[in-house]
């Protein structure tokens, strides 16, 4: 995979978090510092995403930027969108350690109980993308 590819996923993957989000790229733009229009340019790739602006982007989003990366990862690996597997990690929750008293082994804790509003949030942005698969999928065979 070429940094080309990387950065078209990552592009795809920050535009389907923003879907997910309920938010729009211009409540983003804002946000994040930048004139309306901004991340609609970016994604038009004719403006370059200056890593700075991305991490900003991840902290409206209220996602950790190892997890959007962690899924990127994944996707570069998989082939995948990698907008699924975020869009789970979000549901999950955020993921936290301690030291179990047997050895002081590392061990998750019991997940933390998933907000009704994100996880609709989720579910309708799942069942746009699966749907925009969906249709994509039966363009390439017709």
């Amino acid at each position: 995979m070429n940094a080309d590819d990387l950065l078209n996923r990552c592009l795809a993957l920050l535009q389907g978090a923003i879907r997910a989000s309920g938010q729009t790229q211009t409540e983003i733009d804002h946000r994040i510092g930048r004139r309306k229009g901004y991340l609609s340019h970016v994604f038009q790739r004719r403006v370059d995403l200056k890593l700075i602006d991305l991490l900003l982007a991840l902290e409206a989003l209220d996602l950790e930027p190892r997890r959007f990366f962690g899924a990127l990862a994944a996707s570069a690996t998989t082939g995948g969108s990698g907008v699924l597997e975020l869009l789970a990690s979000r549901v999950e929750g955020p993921v936290e350690l301690h030291r179990s008293s047997a050895g002081g082994a590392l061990a998750s804790s019991s997940p933390p109980a998933v907000d009704p509003v994100l996880e609709e949030r989720v579910r309708t942005a799942l069942r746009s993308i699966l749907s925009q698969m969906g249709q994509s999928h039966q363009a390439h065979r017709a």
